[in-house]
């Protein structure tokens, strides 16, 4: 059985990216539940209890992924992993101090997305996936 987070919460405003990163995810034997903003990746994260997040930094609505991040991990205990295009050193620095288990910049390759989220669940001790059970809304 395969060491890896078994329920995926990704949030990302991009509608490609966030297909993208699901079918992946799928692809791999994970469980992947997507949100587009903050406030729907907080009722997912209290609804679904995902194991881990990945979060881009720049959402829709007024709450960004770092602000974000820090409530998954106060709040829920989620351990975070920042896919982000944003190459602003400040922001990354902001980004960093929420403690993300990897921080990767898009693009990525399937291969750094599938790797951080292996290393973070062995650093983790996050469950191993236990299958492709289907829980709405997370995507098959």
């Amino acid at each position: 059985m395969e060491l890896c987070a078994s329920r995926v919460l990704v949030v990302e405003d991009d509608p490609l990216v966030a297909s993208y990163l699901c079918d992946l995810l799928d692809e791999f034997g994970y469980i992947c539940a997507l949100a587009s903003s903050s406030s729907d990746a907080l009722w997912l994260s209290a609804t679904h209890r995902p194991d881990i997040a990945i979060l881009d930094i720049h959402l829709n609505g007024p709450t960004d992924g770092v602000t974000l991040a820090r409530g998954l991990r106060d709040w829920r205990g989620i351990p975070v992993i920042f896919l982000s295009g944003i190459y602003d050193d400040t922001l990354i620095a902001q980004a960093k101090l929420t403690n993300p288990a990897r921080f990767l910049h898009k693009p990525s390759r399937a291969t750094e997305i599938v790797g951080a989220l292996e290393a973070a669940a062995l650093e983790s001790e996050i469950p191993a996936a236990s299958g492709r059970e289907e829980i709405e809304p997370f995507c098959r």
